[in-house]
C-alpha cells in the first residue's frame, strides 16, 4: 500500500507531464518518454547469486543472456532472518543485509566477472547479488527546463530501489570524482541537452542516452537584420 508521502510525489510527477506537454512539442514528449524507458530498462533490478571468487574479482551467475552489461553495478546481500508461517512452518520471504557493492568489468554469455568497491564482509559464493539496489544515487539537472524534471519523477518512481540522494554538484558545476566518492554517491545521472549520461563514483561513463527534448534555436547569420 502507498503512502500518503508516495501519493503526493506522483501527483506532482503527474503534474509535471502536464505541464510539459503544453511546453514541449509532440517529438519532445515522445523522446522523454522513450529516453526513460531506455534508463529504467538498462537499470532495472535484476537478481543472481555469487559464483565464485577469483584473482580477487566476484563471478556472478548473470551474464549477456541477462541483458548484462560492463559497468552494472551489484549489491552483495546476506540473510538476516527467514520468514516462516506460523502455522504451516511455509518460508514467506526473508529480510536480507547489504554487505558489498561490486561492478561488472567483463561480461560473458552466461556470467560476468565484477571488481569489488567496497565491502563490510567477506563475500562468498551463494550470497544473493541484485543490480543497482540500496546504492546511493543522484540525478544532475544541468539544463534546467521542465523535461529533465519529469524524468526525473519518472525515474525515482520506477527505479525506486537506488537511494536517491539530493544533488550535491550544485547543478553539474561541482561534478567531479572527489565529490562523487566524499559523498558516498555510486551512481550520477547527469541530463544534458543531448544526452542523458550514467557516471559511477570515479566519473567513469558507463551509460549514454541520446535525446534532444529541446527545441533548437535557429540563429541568423552575421549581418543579417
Amino acid at each position: 500500500m502507498r503512502t500518503v508521502k508516495e501519493f503526493v510525489f506522483l501527483f506532482f510527477v503527474s503534474i509535471c507531464f502536464v505541464v510539459v506537454s503544453f511546453l514541449c512539442p509532440l517529438n519532445a514528449q515522445a523522446q522523454i518518454e522513450q529516453v526513460a524507458k531506455d534508463v529504467v530498462k538498462d537499470m532495472s533490478p535484476i537478481s543472481g547469486v555469487v559464483v565464485m571468487l577469483q584473482d580477487g574479482d566476484v563471478l556472478i551467475d548473470l551474464g549477456s543472456n541477462k541483458d548484462v552489461k560492463v559497468g552494472d553495478i551489484f549489491t552483495v546481500y546476506v540473510t538476516e532472518k527467514v520468514i516462516r508461517h506460523p502455522v504451516t512452518k511455509k518460508i514467506l520471504g526473508k529480510t536480507t543485509i547489504p554487505i558489498a557493492v561490486i561492478e561488472v568489468i567483463k561480461v560473458k554469455p552466461k556470467f560476468s566477472i565484477c571488481s569489488i568497491l567496497s565491502a563490510k564482509k567477506k563475500i562468498k559464493p551463494g550470497l544473493e547479488v541484485t543490480r543497482f539496489s540500496d546504492i546511493p544515487a543522484i540525478f544532475v539537472d544541468r539544463v534546467k527546463q521542465p523535461p529533465a524534471e519529469v524524468l526525473y519523477g519518472y525515474l525515482k518512481t520506477r527505479l525506486g530501489d537506488l537511494n536517491w540522494l539530493p544533488d550535491v554538484t550544485g547543478g553539474g558545476e561541482k561534478l567531479t570524482s572527489e565529490v562523487l566518492e566524499k559523498n558516498g554517491i555510486m551512481v550520477a545521472i547527469v541530463a544534458e541537452p543531448n544526452a542523458i549520461k550514467m557516471y559511477d563514483r570515479k566519473l567513469r561513463l558507463l551509460r549514454l542516452w541520446p535525446w534532444m527534448p529541446y527545441p533548437r534555436v535557429a540563429v541568423p547569420p552575421a549581418g543579417a537584420p
